[in-house]
């Protein structure tokens, strides 16, 4: 586990970076943080407890984070990344239990909470910066909550309706489940 990232709370120390250069992180459930979302993903399963699914399951962070200091701005952190996981479910129509993947990108920004207050940011969650939209987050004390951003991606890319019957197009295009 790197330094950088505590692997108890998922929190990040801005003052650790370097500015300017690109540190990649492979993250997976043998960091304890990464593991208590992959049991937070199991909690719909039965059968068995969701800490028990999480130990078949998989949970894999991919990410890098680039440190800049803008004028402006001061210190921010751009964060792109990738999260896959699969874990287990129920399928809301038959109540079946099944295997659910969530695999999406993630792209956002971090810079310190002093910066929210500014008119140009009180309504923002997002910023645009090198040719790319970053969703928008603050830190506090040089502490990023790494661990809550990756939280509420989860969330923003979460299948709540998961099912196992495959969904098809009819002679419309329009898809229905069979």
């Amino acid at each position: 586990m790197d330094a950088r990232i505590s692997a108890d709370e998922g929190s990040i120390n801005v003052s650790k970076f370097p500015t300017g250069s690109e540190q990649l992180f492979k993250l997976d459930k043998s960091s304890p943080w990464v593991m208590d979302l992959l049991i937070e993903l199991n909690e719909n399963a039965d059968l068995r407890t969701p800490e028990q699914w999480a130990q078949s399951g998989v949970f894999d962070l991919d990410f890098s984070i680039t440190k800049k200091n803008d004028q402006e701005k001061g210190f921010v952190l751009y964060c792109k990344g990738k999260v896959y996981s699969e874990y287990m479910t129920k399928c809301v129509n038959t109540l079946k239990l099944m295997k659910e993947i969530l695999d999406f990108d993630f792209a956002c920004a971090f810079m310190d909470e002093n910066i929210a207050k500014e008119t140009e940011y009180i309504d923002n969650d997002e910023i645009y910066d090198a040719n790319q939209t970053f969703d928008l987050y603050f830190f506090s004390k040089n502490k990023v909550n790494f661990k809550e951003m990756i939280h509420e991606q989860i969330y923003l890319n979460f299948n709540e309706y998961p099912t196992l019957e495959k969904k098809l197009p009819d002679s419309n295009g329009n898809n229905s489940l069979h």
